[in-house]
This record gives C-alpha cells, sequence and structure tokens, in this order.
C-alpha cells in the first residue's frame, strides 16, 4: 500500500497548485490524474502536428505582485517565456468592432470611439471598476477562506480589510447590473454586451446575476496584466509537476481514482481506490476534480459531513455550464493580420490573439451566439508548423441536452454548432473555414471523457445574484481531513482562480 502525507485527486491548475504547495512546505504528496495530459480543463493536446489548448484562455497574473508570479517565486520556479498583449482581444459585436486594450488610457480611447454617446459614464464605471478591484487585491494577495468557516478564518479575513473598504461596503451586497443603472449605462445595448461577454466568460454569468465582487475582479484582471505563454497555459501545469517532482512528490497520470473512504487502521486518513484496485493511505486528501464528482468519489458513509459541507443534492440544483469547442489548424495568413478595429491603428503591432464574438444583441450569450477564439502565437513553434496557426474555438453550452441525444442527433448537432462557429470567423476571416486542415469538435460528452468530470461540467458554478459570493464552497469540504480546490470553490472559475484555491487548501493543510 502507498502510503502518503497528502493525496492530490486530479491535475489540473488547482490541485497542482496545492501539490507544489505541499511538497515544498515538506509533505511527502501524491497527484493522481485520470486521464493522460496535465493541467485539466487548461491543458492541451497534439493532434495532427498541433498542440492545441483545452479552452481558449489568456495567461493572467504573471505581472508584479500577480498571483502565478508570487507562486513560482515561492516555489523558486523560473518564469514560463511570457509575452505581453497590449491589445486583450478584439470583440466583434454585430455592429461593430471594439479593441479592448489592456492599458487604461488606451481603453478610454477605444471607448470614446466606440460608445461615444455614454463614454464618460462608461469611463467613470470603469474608475469605480479599477478603484474597488485594488482594495479587493489587498485581500485577495493573502489568500483568505472565503467564506469563512472557523472564527480563527473570520477574525484572519477581518485583519486584512482595509478601512476604505469598508466605506465601500455596500457594494458588496450589489449585482453589476445595479451598478449600470447607478452610472445610466445598462440601456447602452452594444455596451451591455460587449461587458456581458467579458462576464461570461470568466464568471460565467451576466451583470444582473453577478456579484459586484465577482464582476469588478474579473473586468479587473485583464487591466492588471494579459499574457501570452509559448506552449499555451499547459506550460504553467508542465511547471507545477516539475516543482512536485524536484520536491520528492510523484504524479501519475492515467491513474483515475473511483473511491474515497476513511481508513479503519489506527493510523487513520483515508484510503483511496484506483481504478486498477491499488489502494492509497493518505493522511489527508485535497480533491481538485470539481465538486461534480465529489460525491461520487465518497464511500455512503462519508457522504455526510459538518459546516461547510454541500450535500449531492444541493449540489446537483447548482447550476453549471459545459463547453462545445472547436479545435482548428490553418495557414497564419488566414488569420494574422486580423481585421483593425481602428484604421489609426499604428503599422507593425503585434497581431491580435484572442478574438471574442457575439452574432446578435437578440439572443442569449451561449450555444454559438458568443463564441471566443484563441490563436497561436506566429513563431510559437511548440503549437503549430512553421507557417501555420493552432485555434481553439469555444461556446457555452448547457450540458444535459447533449447526454439526451441519440447518436444521429448528437452528430447533427455537433456539425451544426461547428458550422455555426465556422460561419462566424468568416465573417472577420474571409475563407477562413476553407482553408483549415484540421477540425476537431468538442462537447459536453468529449469533456467528461477526458476531464472525468460529470456531465462535462466546466467553469465552475454559474452566479444567481449579489449574494451568490456567500454560498460558495470553501477549501473546507464538512469532511475532517478533506479539502477542495479547483474551479467550483472559492475564488471561482478560470486557470487563476484555479491556482488561487489550491494554494488556499494547502496552506490550511499545512498548518
Amino acid at each position: 500500500m502507498k502510503k502518503v502525507d497528502a493525496a492530490v485527486v486530479g491535475a489540473g491548475m488547482g490541485g497542482l497548485a496545492a501539490a507544489a504547495v505541499l511538497a515544498a512546505g515538506g509533505r511527502s504528496v501524491l497527484v493522481c490524474e485520470g486521464s493522460g495530459e496535465l493541467g485539466g480543463c487548461a491543458g492541451s493536446f497534439r493532434r495532427s502536428g498541433y498542440l492545441f489548448s483545452a479552452g481558449a484562455t489568456y495567461g493572467m497574473g504573471f505581472e508584479p505582485g500577480g498571483l502565478f508570479q508570487r507562486l513560482y517565486r515561492e516555489l523558486g520556479l523560473p518564469l514560463p517565456p511570457l509575452h505581453p498583449q497590449s491589445v486583450i482581444m478584439d470583440v466583434h459585436l454585430p455592429d461593430r468592432t471594439v479593441r479592448y486594450y489592456q492599458q487604461k488610457e488606451a481603453w478610454f480611447r477605444e471607448i470614446r470611439r466606440v460608445f461615444p454617446a455614454k463614454a464618460q459614464s462608461i469611463i467613470d464605471f470603469y474608475e469605480e471598476v479599477f478603484g474597488f478591484s485594488f482594495l479587493l487585491e489587498q485581500i485577495a494577495v493573502h489568500r483568505p477562506v472565503l467564506p469563512p468557516r472557523t472564527f480563527g478564518d473570520a477574525a484572519r479575513l477581518l485583519r486584512m480589510v482595509d478601512p476604505r473598504l469598508l466605506k465601500r461596503a455596500p457594494l458588496l451586497l450589489q449585482s453589476l447590473g445595479q451598478r449600470l443603472r447607478r452610472y445610466g449605462i445598462e440601456r447602452e445595448e452594444a455596451f451591455v454586451h460587449f461587458l456581458n461577454g467579458q462576464l461570461i466568460d470568466s464568471v460565467q454569468t451576466t451583470a444582473d446575476e453577478c456579484p459586484v465582487v465577482l464582476a469588478y475582479t474579473a473586468l479587473n484582471v485583464f487591466h492588471r496584466g494579459a499574457y501570452y505563454i509559448d506552449g499555451g497555459l499547459s506550460r504553467i501545469a508542465l511547471d507545477l509537476t516539475e516543482a512536485v517532482r524536484s520536491s520528492d512528490g510523484e504524479v501519475r497520470l492515467r491513474t483515475p481514482i473511483t473511491g474515497l473512504r476513511k481508513s479503519a487502521g489506527a493510523e487513520g486518513g483515508w484510503e483511496l481506490r484506483t481504478r486498477r484496485g491499488e489502494i492509497i493511505h493518505a493522511h489527508q486528501v485535497v480533491l481538485g476534480n470539481s465538486l461534480h464528482s465529489f460525491h461520487g468519489l465518497l464511500d455512503e458513509a462519508e457522504r455526510h459531513g459538518g459546516p461547510g459541507f454541500l450535500s449531492q443534492e444541493e449540489e446537483e440544483a447548482r447550476p453549471a455550464w459545459s463547453a462545445f469547442t472547436l479545435y482548428m489548424g490553418c495557414p497564419a495568413d488566414k488569420v494574422f493580420p486580423p481585421v483593425a478595429a481602428d484604421a489609426a491603428d499604428q503599422a507593425g503591432a503585434p497581431p491580435v490573439l484572442y478574438h471574442q464574438f457575439i452574432r446578435s444583441y437578440g439572443a442569449p450569450l451561449a450555444e454559438t451566439n458568443q463564441f471566443l477564439l484563441s490563436i497561436s502565437r506566429p513563431g510559437d513553434d511548440l503549437r503549430a508548423p512553421a507557417g501555420h496557426a493552432a485555434l481553439t474555438a469555444s461556446t457555452h453550452t448547457a450540458p444535459d441536452p447533449w447526454w439526451s441525444l441519440g447518436r444521429e442527433a448528437y452528430e447533427r448537432r455537433k456539425q451544426e454548432y461547428a458550422d455555426s462557429i465556422l460561419e462566424g470567423a468568416d465573417r472577420v476571416f474571409p475563407g477562413f473555414s476553407d482553408s483549415l486542415d484540421v477540425v476537431l469538435p468538442g462537447t459536453p460528452v468529449t469533456f467528461e471523457r477526458y476531464t472525468q468530470r460529470s456531465r462535462g461540467k466546466v467553469g465552475g458554478y454559474i452566479p444567481q445574484g449579489p449574494l451568490d459570493l456567500l454560498r460558495m464552497s470553501s477549501a473546507y469540504s464538512g469532511v475532517p481531513g478533506v479539502y477542495l480546490c479547483g474551479d467550483t470553490v472559492y475564488p471561482g472559475a478560470g486557470t487563476l482562480g484555479s491556482a488561487m484555491s489550491g494554494w488556499i487548501a494547502a496552506e490550511r493543510m499545512l498548518r
């Protein structure tokens, strides 16, 4: 029987961050990943000469003081090859293209160009976003447990709070939609759709349902720093894996965990069962494979807990998205340079690597009406053959309908979604769809198969109102000795949020 101090289930960003911090802290660590790839939903896979990113996502948190910059420094890791992006993305609305700049002054100039009627009110709104987010960052840098589950965590949280934040406490009880109404910009159709496009990709919901804390954090993070990482975000997973192994930890691929129960031995702890029947004994366990799969791992006798425990019924009642993805390869000249948002853009500006498409103002921002397209950087020979580009397109989709279809209807729906995305891309990149030499679709069924996530749910839970932050799960599972991380616990979705959740869980375990 393998015995370790800490077993980590899942080699996504949360699980690997937890494992690396635990191993650096002197704990013996074993990470068990069910698939053959590192990184979970931020991983990558190779097909037909291309290295595809599983999701169409950005590199964030590497700016001075950013979460990954601090984590790499604490682990003694050199930073990966980073390419700062002055343009976050081009957002293609039905009637205009918005060039979303990283630098604040350039972004404010663009606001005046594309939203002239309410430009000053929108700028005032963003000034509030940046000011309030600065105060929130002073808390986040200490990695608090939220919501606090113990008196100690609550006391530590209060010591972190800047008095200036207390003066703005009413904002903590509001939705973003309420703040838009405060500035008189809630009826600016194009701007609200631009804003909702950013929110749906980062926090899984739109302004009226999004808590201000989550919304302002998400809207501010790009302006802190946006980076392209050579080789994709899976490079972070490789670096964290190296940190685990350099501290004598172990990371196993193709080792799915099928059960978790309390050890009957005198030493206590937990027993984890692998699909091959191996038993692993661990004093503590980190579950980084999402709360969607939490109850399926626990033996029947363990499916109850103390404060913070989320019952299976409660978990299943929480709404969540899945994704439809399209992985593509094409000659680079079909996507570079992209259509300019402003003819006055300077010649020689770096190519725009991320594009968001919102095709209609009259439909929800899901099911291909909104999708994000990421493109590998010219010169990134890890991702694509010379003269070519690897692309990932992703749209939110409700998971359940995909599972109720027969084979013929499933294949037809998959083709319809692929055709819809290609049609949207063709409007910006003429002839794009005809130039593709690789087209690989992914559905919720695909995501469950390769990420081991129940029903293919990805991205965390969908917030449902301004107080939703109080209903989030924390690092404490409610089961003694079992901790949680990943996109379904605080601080939520995304590579940055998942890694932070793993760091929080590890720090609690080391105390």
